[in-house]
């Protein structure tokens, strides 16, 4: 996981033709339009506060990902669609602090820059329900966890949903990481990179 985490660092801007995936603003924004054939990956409804009524229904929060016409390898492997899989099962199975930290550092990695695989990996966290668990992680006892997560959620928060549910369910558990940030608990002990981490604008 450390590699696949080092690996997928500035991707958006190493991959060769990486400008042919670079996005306008105000594209990346919130989930892609339709663009015909396409791989559709659906959310499951769930029955946490995570979810909106009427979402899936009218298809505001589903995202339509072009067909590949030949198989990803090499490079490419590292920012399929189907990467988001594994490390959403990664952060829910694993106790590996390590792990966990890796997994966060590479969604971050992959969410980073407003570019097209970018924005896919964004969207389907959310439908994967990765950012109620990556919230959950906030809470972990070890600070560099803390720290991968916060960064992640950063980079997730691009995306103009993911931003309105962070904000009603994330910001409360960033906040509590902050000195004097949860008034009934024991102040944390998070070094101030972690701290920093937890107050830094989308990237």
């Amino acid at each position: 996981m450390c590699l696949l985490r080092n690996l997928s660092y500035q991707v958006h801007r190493e991959v060769p033709g990486a400008e042919r995936y670079q996005e306008a603003m105000s594209l990346n924004q919130g989930p892609a339009p339709s663009t015909g054939k396409t791989n559709r990956f659906s959310s499951r409804r769930g029955k946490d506060d995570w979810c909106s009524k009427g979402r899936n229904e009218d298809g505001a929060d589903m995202i339509d990902i072009p067909k590949r016409t030949t198989p990803a390898k090499g490079y490419e492997l590292l920012f399929q669609p189907e990467v988001v899989r594994v490390y959403t099962s990664l952060l829910k199975e694993s106790k590996n602090p390590t792990v966990l930290e890796a997994s966060a550092g590479a969604v971050q990695n992959l969410c980073a820059g407003r570019w097209t695989y970018g924005r896919y990996i964004r969207a389907l966290l959310r439908q994967e329900k990765g950012l109620p668990m990556m919230t959950e992680l906030l809470a972990h006892g070890n600070d560099r966890v803390v720290r991968a997560m916060s960064g992640a959620l950063r980079n997730l928060a691009i995306d103009a949903r993911n931003r309105d549910l962070l904000g009603k369910h994330a910001v409360p558990h960033l906040v509590s990481n902050l000195p004097g940030g949860g008034s009934e608990q024991p102040v944390r002990a998070l070094s101030e990179e972690t701290v920093g981490v937890c107050t830094e604008h989308p990237s």
